[in-house]
């Protein structure tokens, strides 16, 4: 549940942003929630554990598509890292402080890493050993999308860059207000 409110959020979020398209972004008339959204969430979910299922069986499934989050989520929270020590020395100059900027994104980097490696190494048993391939083809798919989105539509991404760091009146914030009306 928690996986699928994250996902749809960021759907919502980047619909808002135009990068994603503009159905994802509408909200429930009653619950206030991003309803299509949740529903092609729940559809990729339903799909991603059938295939998996079809082509390695039910056992799979766990370990399968578990392992790809876990690969997405660790090079996630290391960008976010790099990206925080860039944003604040950028944006935020006289906050910056070496400790909390510098050294505790590191460390948390450092942490993250034997992890990576534990899940890739030694070579895990078929069909788990793929997973690493398919992370990084679905990144490099990623990339190549945000890239194409770049050249098509070069205001989305500067939308959505602009709705991550504002701090105050983006249509993000108004719709995440809106939904957490809802939650509460």
């Amino acid at each position: 549940m928690i996986c699928t409110n994250a996902a749809t959020r960021v759907m919502y979020t980047m619909a808002q942003a135009g990068t994603l398209p503009s159905a994802l972004k509408s909200i429930h008339p009653v619950h206030k929630t991003p309803f299509v959204a949740v529903h092609v969430e729940q559809i990729f979910q339903i799909v991603s554990f059938l295939l998996v299922g079809i082509f390695f069986g039910a056992s799979q499934i766990f370990g399968f598509l578990g392992t790809i989050a876990t690969l997405a989520v660790i090079v996630l929270y290391v960008l976010a890292n790099f990206a925080l020590t860039t944003f604040v020395r950028r944006e935020h100059r006289a906050d910056f402080n070496l400790w909390q900027h510098v050294m505790l994104p590191v460390l948390g980097t450092l942490l993250l890493l034997p992890v990576m490696f534990v899940t890739v190494w030694p070579i895990p048993p078929y069909p788990l050993n793929l997973t690493p391939y398919i992370f990084v083809a679905m990144m490099i798919a990623g990339f190549v999308v945000m890239l194409v989105l770049n050249v098509r539509r070069p205001q989305a991404l500067a939308k959505g860059s602009a709705m991550l760091i504002s701090t105050v009146g983006t249509e993000a914030q108004a719709g995440e207000a809106q939904i957490k009306e809802t939650s509460a």
